[in-house]
């Protein structure tokens, strides 16, 4: 699934021969996602993530107790967010986007070719806003997504985009499932008819609801109304 693939792909979520860690515990390397573990272990899609995953850390590998001391500097703000949000404010606006001085820095850095602003055919098969955008703004928010994938920034942006229909009615899936892949194993997900894993089709069997007049906006909570009574609740969520 990985050939002709953005390399930022490889960088996001497992594919097998990366390094998973090489410390105390030995050296390991990823040959399959984690269907058939339990707990924190287990992986339902397929897709595991990889990213922020550092392999000298005490705390990479099997059977570790969680009880060890182990830091990482977290980021709270990096460059690349910048350089995206001043992509995709100037597009916004009208004007002119500097890609020497913003994303083409970030696909450099990950060996992809030049920012490129082009007619996808199958752009609406991956991202229906359910409106129309130019087609240059539709790839500065794909590069978006391409950055800053399992960093936190998708809830946010979907509602920053007015862009319910990118989930409304529709479920996560995983990858295409090889039985063969997994003999005398027990995997407990069905499969669709495609032939991609469906961990969620028991919670989610209509997709995700999303209710346009309500949901863009979050409740506020009863504690913080009784403390201030200015405070009136989000339409919706009386």
């Amino acid at each position: 699934m990985r050939a002709d693939c953005d390399p930022r792909l490889s960088q996001t979520i497992w594919t097998p021969g990366a390094l998973m860690w090489d410390n105390t515990f030995g050296k390991a390397t990823f040959k399959k996602p984690f269907l058939d573990k339990s707990g924190e272990a287990l992986n339902n899609t397929g897709f595991q993530i990889r990213k922020g995953n550092d392999p000298k850390s005490a705390l990479a590998g099997g059977g570790v107790s969680w009880s060890s001391s182990d830091e990482t500097g977290a980021i709270i703000f990096r460059y690349a967010e910048a350089l995206l949000n001043y992509a995709e404010a100037k597009a916004e606006l009208g004007e002119t986007v500097d890609y020497t001085k913003s994303i083409n820095l970030l696909r450099k850095r990950s060996g992809m070719p030049d920012f490129a602003i082009t007619d996808d055919p199958n752009k609406d098969r991956y991202a229906d806003y359910g409106y129309n955008i130019s087609d240059q703004l539709k790839e500065i928010r794909r590069e978006r997504t391409v950055e800053l994938g399992a960093e936190g920034f998708r809830y946010d942006d979907i509602r920053r985009w007015a862009a319910h229909k990118l989930l409304k009615g529709k479920r996560p899936k995983g990858y295409p499932f090889a039985a063969s892949d997994w003999t005398g194993t027990k995997i407990n997900y069905k499969i669709d008819a495609d032939g991609l894993l469906d961990p969620f089709v028991t919670q989610l069997p209509n997709g995700y609801g999303f209710k346009e007049n309500r949901d863009y906006l979050e409740c506020i909570p009863l504690n913080e109304i009784t403390l201030n009574n200015n405070l009136k609740q989000n339409p919706g969520w009386e």
